[in-house]
């Protein structure tokens, strides 16, 4: 089951029946858990010496090979392939968006120069001038952050609702506080990016 819910309680499991007369048929898999303190490393090593002895044993199963794979890497294999040209394609919107904002800031920063040369015959120093400037941006990029990540989450419970069966174990997909997280400090960047320009001429 491609959204099987691997967090689901499981009374027993019942052992596959793989076709014995292919051995080395891609249906011979197991899933364990590694003993504390012992790596994925390890276990493939023990796992290629026990495919040799068996390979000495039975010549069926000469050029058998292991492989040892997180669990969560092969349930997400699927959903990886559809959810990273998801992700790219959305990083490229938000690059797009970042650079036409940036630009309203530099043109909103040069338009004002009139009232930062009022506010410098008023007595207003440089440093006041470009900690006002940044501190405009950064404001407005927090509060748009705040605004986005509402957004997100409202968009990812709509995707859940209405295309989730479309995508493996969509029913796992949530949004995180790194998420939100990443989108406060890239918003940070991008005020401080956007308003240095501007404040620096007004200073």
């Amino acid at each position: 089951e491609p959204n099987y819910d691997v967090n689901a309680h499981v009374d027993f499991w019942l052992s596959t029946a793989p076709d014995e007369t292919q051995p080395r048929g891609r249906g011979w898999n197991a899933v364990s858990r590694l003993q504390a303190g012992t790596t994925a490393r390890q276990a493939q090593t023990e796992l290629a010496a026990l495919a040799v002895n068996q390979a000495r044993a039975n010549s069926d199963l000469d050029g058998l090979t292991t492989a040892v794979r997180p669990a969560l890497e092969v349930l997400n294999t699927e959903g990886r392939a559809l959810l990273i040209p998801l992700f790219g394609s959305v990083a490229l919107v938000f690059l797009v968006a970042c650079v036409n904002v940036a630009g309203l800031f530099v043109a909103r920063g040069l338009r004002r120069h009139r009232e930062y040369a009022m506010r410098a015959a008023l007595g207003a120093s440089r440093r006041r001038l470009f900690r006002q400037l940044l501190t405009e941006s950064v404001t407005l990029s927090m509060v748009s952050a705040v605004v986005g990540a509402a957004l997100a989450a409202g968009t990812v419970t709509l995707f859940k609702s209405t295309g989730g069966h479309a995508v493996p174990r969509a029913d796992a997909v949530t949004v995180g506080w790194p998420v939100f997280a990443f989108g406060c400090v890239a918003a940070l960047v991008a005020a401080i990016l956007a308003g240095l320009l501007p404040a620096v001429r007004a200073s």
